[in-house]
C-alpha cells in the first residue's frame, strides 16, 4: 500500500469517529427567552415581540404596533414591556415553531417592508432606513438586555462592535426602561 492511501484511510477513519463522536454528544439546551425590537424610522418606532427558538422571527400572533416618535419614556417602556410579555419561546420540534417559519417567507417580508415604507412616505428601503436605529431586548434569568444595532444596508442589520448591552432587572419601571432605549437607540443610529 502507498504512503498516500494509508494516509487518506487514517484520515477517513479519524473523520468517522469525530462524527460519531458529535452524533453521540448532548444536544444543545435552549435556555428560555423572550425577545422584543425596536426600529425608530424617521416618527415612528416598529415595536413588536419575536418567537424564539435558537432563532428570532417575528411572531405573527404576537405584538406590532407602529407608535409615533413623540411618546414619552413611560409610554415606550410600556410598549416594550407589552411586547415582551407577547414573545413565545418554542422548542425546534413545536409545530407552532414550524408555522411561525412558514409565515415569513419573501412576499410576507416584501408585504411588510411596503406598509412601513407607505406609514414612512418613502417609496425606497435606502429612504425608509436612512438615520434609523433599532435595538433587541432579551428577557431571561430576571433581566433584561438592550442591545443596539447598526444599519448596514439592504436587510442587514449588525450588533454596534465595542458597545455593552445595557442591563436592567425585569421589573424594571416603564419609564426608566423606556429611557434607555432611547439611549440604546440613539447609539444605534450614530453607529457606522
Amino acid at each position: 500500500m502507498s504512503r498516500k492511501k494509508a494516509v487518506r484511510q487514517l484520515r477517513a477513519i479519524f473523520a468517522m469517529e469525530k462524527l460519531k463522536q458529535r452524533d453521540l454528544a448532548p444536544t444543545r439546551v435552549l435556555k428560555p427567552s423572550k425577545e422584543a425590537g425596536i426600529t425608530r424610522v424617521r416618527d415612528f418606532y416598529d415595536i413588536h415581540s419575536y418567537a424564539v427558538s435558537g432563532m428570532t422571527l417575528l411572531d405573527p400572533d404576537g405584538y406590532r404596533e407602529l407608535l409615533s416618535i413623540g411618546m414619552s419614556d413611560a409610554e415606550l417602556g410600556t410598549a416594550a414591556h407589552t411586547a415582551l410579555a407577547a414573545s413565545r419561546f418554542l422548542e425546534l420540534n413545536d409545530p407552532e415553531w414550524d408555522r411561525v417559519k412558514a409565515h415569513w417567507n419573501l412576499e410576507q417580508a416584501k408585504k411588510d417592508e411596503e406598509r412601513l415604507k407607505a406609514r414612512a412616505g418613502v417609496k425606497t428601503r435606502k429612504a425608509l432606513y436612512k438615520g434609523a436605529g433599532r435595538v433587541i431586548l432579551i428577557q431571561e434569568d430576571g433581566q433584561i438586555s438592550i442591545r443596539p444595532s447598526r444599519y448596514g444596508g439592504g436587510e442587514d442589520w449588525y450588533p454596534v462592535q465595542a458597545h455593552e448591552p445595557a442591563n436592567l432587572p425585569e421589573n424594571v419601571t416603564d419609564e426608566e426602561l423606556g429611557a434607555v432605549i432611547r439611549r440604546e437607540l440613539d447609539i444605534s443610529t450614530s453607529a457606522r
